[in-house]
């Protein structure tokens, strides 16, 4: 039978951080929603990988809160502090003998348990594994209100936030915990309890674990190795002067059996820990990567219209009050109409509104093409954005393949193997090498942006301090680089990032 630990994280989405409720459940989903607060559109719709999407609501909640946009946009109005925690998310993983049917019953199961412990509503998504990743990485993002639900209320929420996932310090057998550990905890070993009885019910060969080994205190006795030649001595009963020897040798090896096997058992425990841990950071970070790239669009695409506007609006718009004006006079009829015939204005009237619909027609066409330089700009950056994280996803595999065979149990910080500096500083210049080349192609569009290249909003008025503070910094670098007698080394420079802005 596989054991297994239960890989089942909890997360906050924060204000704070930047960070969006509306982003989150748009990304999780695979759905279009427009987030209200920001004024921004969460397009995921491309996504391939959601398998199934449902929303739980407890009996004292409105109806209307089933449908997504408008569960996450009032959640967003309703916490309305800079700081305010507008969501939890908890993320399981199923083991690969589970099927489609299996994995959904046990996310159900956990998703009402939440519903029925915090009173809150649960939006679960899940997702299949990524076509280029792991293929038995099959898991739920499970996402939930930090707030009740009170039919009494105004707006129907409860007036203070449930306290069971909070920080409050607890002390538990003499050990110093948090109440939302104790509580994670608890859903773990529920979670555990659902999946082990559907393992059971349906004859699978897996047992699933909440409690690591180091938390079990495991300490195993390997079976005692009695050896061939003790063995047969046994099975004829023969006692002599040797078979006392062989006992000698037979409890010196079972000693040096059970010191390797508790040896190779932490090894593996920690080695697994690295693996997932590894994992689930990756699978954060190509989150936020993919946030940030669609709040960099859509402030580009605002930051073109505005430029349109700015160069293109007024001559617009004065061509357009013209060919009004001339519309009106030939629309007037009567004597003054047969007249004007006669003196050739309105022939002229009419050569005007051509010449002025032609000017319109150019105009469109030239921001046409604006719009379809960006759009094929940002067409590139995503795929580049893609083969990059494919590339670092299949780095980190590599990894931790490597990593397999050198992991030892003293490696304490998790990283076991010498090549993980190198894996690091490799995806840190294919990133830059990427990220250089994607901001060159998108400063063609449009000459005047309002983001940067790493995607942080900023104004006009901005810009100009920024190209100064650019010039200092490479200005510094470069008397940096003279006094050592050589250029920085590549690896030592690491793209800006742009804002957290939620998933």
């Amino acid at each position: 039978m596989r054991a297994l630990e239960l890989h089942a994280s909890a997360k906050t989405i924060q204000r704070s951080k930047g960070r969006s409720s509306v982003a989150a459940a748009a990304y999780r989903a695979g759905e279009r929603l427009y987030d209200e607060r920001t004024g921004l559109t969460h397009d995921y719709r491309y996504k391939n990988d959601v398998e199934f999407t449902r929303i739980y609501l407890p009996e004292n909640a409105p109806d209307h809160y089933r449908d997504r946009a408008t569960l996450w946009n009032a959640v967003e109005k309703k916490e309305n502090r800079s700081n305010s925690c507008t969501a939890r998310e908890l993320e399981i993983a199923f083991p690969y003998e589970f099927n489609a049917m299996q994995r959904r019953e046990a996310g159900d199961a956990t998703a009402r348990e939440l519903m029925k412990r915090y009173g809150c509503a649960v939006d679960i998504a899940y997702h299949n594994p990524s076509r280029d990743g792991d293929q038995r990485n099959h898991h739920a993002h499970i996402l939930f209100t930090d707030r009740g639900f009170d039919h009494s209320t105004k707006d129907g929420w409860a007036k203070n936030k449930y306290r069971d996932l909070s920080n409050d310090k607890l002390e538990v057998d003499g050990v110093k915990t948090s109440r939302g550990q104790q509580e994670v905890l608890s859903l773990r070993e529920f979670t555990a309890g659902v999946m082990n009885r559907i393992a059971m019910r349906d004859d699978l060969s897996v047992k699933v674990e909440h409690l690591s080994f180091e938390a079990r205190g495991m300490d195993r006795e390997p079976q005692v190795h009695l050896g061939a030649v003790a063995n047969d001595m046994k099975r004829k009963g023969q006692q002599s002067e040797r078979d006392d020897q062989n006992k000698s040798i037979i409890d010196m090896n079972s000693k040096r059996d059970e010191k390797k096997e508790t040896v190779s058992e932490k090894s593996y425990e920690k080695f697994d820990q690295f693996a997932g841990a590894k994992r689930a950071d990756f699978q954060s970070w190509s989150l936020d990567e993919k946030i940030q790239e669609d709040r960099r669009r859509e402030a580009e695409n605002r930051s073109l219209e505005l430029s349109l506007d700015k160069h293109y609006g007024k001559d617009e718009r004065a061509f357009k009050e013209r060919a009004k004006n001339i519309e009106a006079k030939l629309k007037r009829g009567g004597i003054k109409g047969f007249a004007q015939n006669i003196d050739g204005s309105h022939k002229r009237n009419k050569q005007q509104l051509e010449g002025i619909e032609k000017s319109l027609a150019s105009i469109d066409m030239r921001k046409d093409e604006q719009r379809s330089t960006l759009a094929t700009s940002q067409k590139a950056r995503l795929l580049k954005m893609e083969t990059w994280h494919v590339r670092a996803e299949k780095n980190l595999e590599e990894e931790i393949e490597r990593s397999r065979s050198s992991f030892r149990e003293d490696d304490s910080d998790g990283r076991g193997g010498k090549d993980s500096r190198g894996m690091v500083l490799k995806s840190k210049r294919e990133k830059t090498a990427l990220v250089n080349e994607s901001t060159n192609q998108s400063k063609k569009p449009v000459k005047k942006r309002t983001t940067s290249y790493a995607g942080k909003e900023m104004s006009g008025n901005d810009r100009p301090r920024l190209n100064e503070a650019q010039k200092v910094s490479a200005k510094t670098k470069s008397t940096s680089a003279k006094k050592k007698g050589r250029a920085k080394p590549e690896h030592d420079f690491t793209p800006p990032r742009g804002p957290d802005l939620g998933r």
